[in-house]
């Protein structure tokens, strides 16, 4: 959404990439800057999805649900794939066949990282059977990842929320299966201002709080119970500290989300 500046050299890296047999979906959110003018200049390379304006969420099922690889591979509209990055990857879930996801080391640019470019802290490497991991602490960069269709929920991406649904997103599709992690760097991810994962106040765990939630809810009678009710226990003592911090801020939105 409102990504014109950025948009092409998005586009142009996906192109770039020396994989073959390739389909590139861009998801417009109803965007009222340059971006129109952008894609149509790629007319005939790519299929664009138009949606009123309705959140990343949104837009990232819309444009899953007219994707048709067995594979599919996320790029946010600010950030720029490297050259090689799908043809490794497509390697690497074909050597790991059980592997739900694949994802890799990235480097920061923009006006937000300070002094430069900087590599992704490599403590949230997410590998193996990595779903207890990954519910402390969110360890992917959606840019960076390959999917395997199989492995990707009904629900897809929680619509409502505005934050951290890609978090979601891959607690319930790792949820007893296996990650690969890369850690060669194959992504530059764009930090800039007004950037929703950029924000890191207790609003991103509100959101990344009722993901984890849910998640418990959709898994449930695989959990053993002890450790569903501990899990579940943490999760909403952090949510309750969130949504509170959130209240007594004045985002009554994101409060009343967090407590619903």
């Amino acid at each position: 959404y409102n990504c014109g500046p950025y948009l092409a050299e998005a586009i142009d890296s996906a192109l770039a990439q020396d994989y073959g047999d390739m389909q590139i979906v861009v998801a417009d959110d109803g965007s009222t800057d340059e971006t129109s003018d952008v894609l149509a200049k790629y007319e005939g390379k790519i299929t664009t999805v138009q949606l009123n304006h309705a959140g990343a969420a949104a837009a990232r099922n819309r444009a899953i649900e007219h994707a048709t690889g067995l594979l599919l591979a996320t790029l946010d509209a600010d950030d720029i794939w490297l050259p090689g990055k799908i043809t490794r990857q497509v390697a690497v879930m074909a050597e790991h066949p059980d592997a739900a996801v694949c994802h890799t080391g990235a480097e920061m640019f923009g006006t937000e990282t300070g002094d430069g470019p900087m590599v992704h802290d490599v403590r949230k490497r997410i590998q193996g059977d990595c779903f207890d991991a990954l519910f402390d602490r969110n360890g992917i960069i959606t840019s960076t990842a390959m999917i395997r269709r199989s492995a990707i929920p009904a629900c897809g991406f929680h619509d409502d929320l505005r934050i951290a649904q890609d978090y979601a997103w891959f607690l319930m599709i790792l949820f007893g299966r296996e990650a690969v992690y890369l850690p060669d760097v194959y992504l530059h991810y764009r930090r800039r201002p007004g950037q929703n994962t950029g924000d890191g106040s207790k609003r991103a765990q509100v959101y990344a709080g009722i993901g984890r939630l849910r998640t418990l809810d959709m898994y449930a009678d695989r959990i053993p119970t002890d450790q569903l009710e501990r899990r579940r226990t943490s999760a909403i003592d952090e949510l309750s500290t969130c949504t509170y911090s959130r209240y007594w801020n004045g985002d009554y939105k994101t409060a009343m989300l967090g407590f619903a």
